[in-house]
């Protein structure tokens, strides 16, 4: 939310919301992948608990695909036993009975076991909180080297540089992890709500989020909800998640359709939190509308807090 104040953050924001799933899809484990896939294969003395296992990998988002595709898992029945396979490689077995009784663990071991990435991913990590400072760094020491070595010597250009370096990095700091911000009384949320600010509108809408409250008791959070501010409309949509109310209702609908993704996965949220049965129809209406597929995946997440389950393939 802090990178949705200012327009450069936007521009981050947006770039890493469009172009980084589907890489980062690559390089993760199964059980953190969004899109897992199955293919089940079941031997006829053993078909009394195919439907069985079908519900407990869709129940935990795996998705039957065609036998032209090659599926992160596929599962192999035989006399009682099941055969878990990582594309044409067996890498471990279970009874079905132990499947049907306590699958999590079973999945996850064989998530670890296909993982291939997990030094890379450690790698990756610390590439990224190293590497993106000293490139910042290197970067501004040169600019700032640069424009004062036309005024003063090298030496003290390079001195120059590293204290304006070591400014720049003091103040991003403070501003990012010193900054404070006194909760806000509850007295004060609805003239927040109503204030000409947009920094004080969203206090209060944060507050409403923080102290679970009744947003009909605020009715400026509906105005929030038509802000022009993108950040506005995310802690709108976030401050009324689980309301039951009819307008609010129409006006998270509509926000699922929000042009910026960030807006409308809080959209998607907030009606998952509703527990409201008619959201289903809507949700399933917008989501396909979306090629975003953060936005595809917090709908798709919704729904499922809302009690709707794929239908298994037989």
């Amino acid at each position: 939310a802090f990178l949705m104040t200012n327009p450069l953050g936007m521009a981050i924001n947006d770039f890493y919301y469009s172009h980084t799933l589907s890489p980062a899809e690559v390089f993760k484990s199964l059980d953190q992948k969004q899109i897992r896939t199955y293919r089940l294969i079941v031997a006829e003395e053993d078909r009394p608990q195919e439907k069985a296992l079908r519900d407990i990998l869709v129940s935990r988002d795996f998705l039957p695909i065609d036998e032209v595709y090659h599926p992160h898992l596929t599962l192999r029945s035989q006399a009682g036993l099941l055969l878990f396979f990582s594309s044409d490689r067996q890498v471990m077995a279970a009874r079905i009975i132990d499947f049907i009784a306590g699958p999590d663990d079973l999945l996850k071991n064989f998530s670890r076991k296909t993982d291939t990435y997990g030094s890379y991913r450690k790698l990756t990590g610390i590439a990224l909180f190293t590497g993106l400072p000293l490139l910042a760094y290197l970067l501004m020491h040169s600019l700032f080297f640069t424009a004062l070595g036309m005024f003063t010597g090298r030496a003290k250009a390079g001195l120059a540089a590293s204290g304006a370096c070591f400014f720049l990095a003091l103040s991003g700091f403070s501003v990012l992890f010193l900054r404070t911000s006194d909760p806000l009384p509850l007295q004060d949320v609805k003239p927040a709500l109503n204030s000409p600010a947009l920094h004080q509108r969203v206090k209060g809408l944060q507050a409403m989020e923080e102290h679970r409250l009744d947003p009909a008791f605020h009715p400026g959070v509906l105005e929030s909800m038509k802000s022009p501010f993108p950040l506005e409309r995310y802690w709108a949509a976030r401050a009324v998640a689980g309301s039951r109310d009819r307008e609010i209702f129409n006006r998270l609908a509509e926000l699922t359709r929000d042009s910026h993704p960030n807006v409308a996965c809080q959209a998607f949220y907030a009606l998952g939190m509703g527990k409201n049965p008619e959201a289903v129809p809507e949700i399933r209406r917008s989501m396909v509308k979306s090629a975003n597929w953060y936005v595809q995946w917090y709908a798709y997440k919704a729904l499922r807090r809302l009690g709707w389950t794929q239908l298994p393939r037989s």
